[in-house]
C-alpha cells in the first residue's frame, strides 16, 4: 500500500515570505538606485532595464538561497544587503566590458602601457613630469591616486598636475568626458535642490511627500561648495562658473539666493537632454498655473525618455489643474490596470477620486453667484 503524500501546508514557506519581500523593495526602493547608478555612470533606460531585470533575478536567488538570512534582518538592513547585491550586479555587468577612463583613472591607464615615456603627442617637459608623477603616486585605498598627496611629495601645486591630466586626457583622445561629468553632477545638484524646495514650500500635492527628506538650504550649500571645490582642480566650462557663482552667492547662509525655476533652468542649461529637469519644469508651472509651459515641457519630457508612469501621472496633473477630474481619474484608471501593484499610480487616483467627489458642480456655482451680493 503507497503511503499517503503528506497534506499541503496552508502557511507560506521560509522562501515565499521571503519573497513576498522582494515586490515593495522592487517598487519603493530599486528605482531610486538605479536612478542614481544613472547619474553617476551615464547610463539609459535600456540599460537601466537590464540592470534591474538582472538584479531581480539575482534578489530571487538570494531569497531562495538565504531565506533565514533575509527574514532575521529589520527592513532598513534587508534593503542594505539587496542593494549591495544590486551593485554587484551592476559593476560586474557593465564595468568589466564598458569601463571608461575619466579623470584619475586615466593616470592609472597611462601607468599600465609599456614601454614608458608613452609615444603621445606631449611636449619633452611633459612627458618629464608624467615620468615623476607616476613614480611619486600616493595611492588612496580604492587604488585611484591622489592629486593633492602627490603634488605635496613633488613640490608642486595640484592645479600643476590638474592641467597636466586635461593634456594626457586630451593626447588620448578622451577630452571632454570630465566636463560632460561634471555637468551632468552639476545640473543634477541644482534640479534635485529645486524639487526639494518645491515640495518644501506646500504648494505641490505628491504622493510620496510624507516620505521625502526635508529642505535644508545649509546642505545644499555645502553641497555646491564641495562641487565647486573639485572643479577647482581642472579647466571648467564658464557655464559651470557661473552657475555656482550665482548658487553661492552671497547672502543668508540658512537660504539660497535663487528661486526654485531658476535653479531648474540653469539645471537645463547645463543638461538640456535630461527629462526629470523637465518634468520639475512641469511641476514648477502647475504651481504658478502657466498650463500651456507645463503642457510644453510634458511633451520634451516625453521626447526625452522620461518613464512612461511618470508621464501618465503628469498628464493627470495637467487635467486636474485643467478642472477636468473626470479624464484625469479615467487616466489613471487605465494606468493602474495596466501596473496594478505601483503606489504612485493608485495614491494618485485615490487623491483625484476624493477632488472629484467634492468638487461643486457648475449649477451649485451659477447658483452660489446669483445669491452674491457681487453676483
Amino acid at each position: 500500500m503507497e503511503a499517503q503524500s503528506p497534506a499541503p501546508s496552508s502557511e507560506p514557506s521560509r522562501r515565499d515570505q521571503a519573497l513576498a519581500f522582494l515586490e515593495p523593495f522592487r517598487t519603493r526602493v530599486l528605482p531610486s538606485v538605479l536612478r542614481r547608478m544613472a547619474i553617476w555612470k551615464r547610463l539609459d533606460s535600456a540599460a537601466q532595464q537590464e540592470v534591474a531585470a538582472d538584479a531581480m533575478q539575482e534578489l530571487a536567488v538570494d531569497c531562495l538561497a538565504n531565506p533565514d538570512a533575509v527574514l532575521e534582518l529589520e527592513e532598513r538592513e534587508r534593503h542594505t544587503r539587496w542593494i549591495r547585491i544590486v551593485q554587484r550586479v551592476h559593476y560586474a555587468l557593465r564595468e568589466r566590458t564598458a569601463r571608461k577612463h575619466v579623470g584619475e583613472e586615466i593616470l592609472e591607464f597611462v601607468e599600465t602601457c609599456e614601454g614608458l615615456p608613452l609615444d603621445l603627442p606631449l611636449s619633452a617637459a611633459d612627458q618629464r613630469l608624467l615620468e615623476r608623477m607616476l613614480g611619486a603616486a600616493d595611492r588612496l585605498k580604492n587604488g585611484r591616486m591622489s592629486l593633492r598627496s602627490t603634488a605635496r611629495s613633488l613640490g608642486l601645486s595640484p592645479n600643476t598636475l590638474a592641467d597636466l591630466r586635461a593634456r594626457v586626457v586630451a593626447a588620448l583622445g578622451f577630452a571632454g568626458e570630465r566636463e560632460q561629468y561634471w555637468r551632468g553632477r552639476l545640473a543634477e545638484a541644482l534640479c534635485s535642490t529645486a524639487a526639494a524646495w518645491l515640495r518644501h514650500d506646500g504648494e505641490l500635492n505628491l504622493w510620496d511627500d510624507a516620505e521625502r527628506r526635508g529642505f535644508e538650504p545649509e546642505r545644499c550649500r555645502e553641497r555646491f561648495a564641495r562641487i565647486r571645490a573639485a572643479l577647482a582642480l581642472g579647466p571648467t566650462e564658464p557655464e559651470m562658473h557661473q552657475a555656482l557663482d550665482l548658487v553661492l552667492a552671497t547672502g543668508e547662509r540658512s537660504a539660497l539666493p535663487l528661486h526654485p525655476r531658476e535653479l531648474l533652468r540653469l539645471a537645463e542649461r547645463l543638461a538640456p537632454r535630461d527629462a526629470t529637469i523637465q518634468l520639475w519644469r512641469f511641476e514648477a508651472a502647475i504651481v504658478d498655473a502657466e498650463l500651456g509651459t507645463a503642457a510644453g515641457c510634458l511633451r520634451r519630457a516625453s521626447r526625452r525618455g522620461a518613464e512612461r508612469e511618470r508621464i501618465v501621472l503628469a498628464r493627470a496633473r495637467l487635467l486636474e489643474a485643467r478642472g477636468r477630474l473626470d479624464a484625469a481619474a479615467a487616466l489613471l484608471e487605465r494606468a493602474r490596470r495596466r501596473r496594478p501593484c505601483d503606489r504612485r499610480i493608485a495614491a494618485s487616483l485615490q487623491s483625484v477620486t476624493a477632488a472629484r467627489r467634492y468638487a461643486p458642480s457648475a449649477a451649485s456655482i451659477d447658483a452660489a453667484s446669483a445669491r452674491s451680493r457681487l453676483g
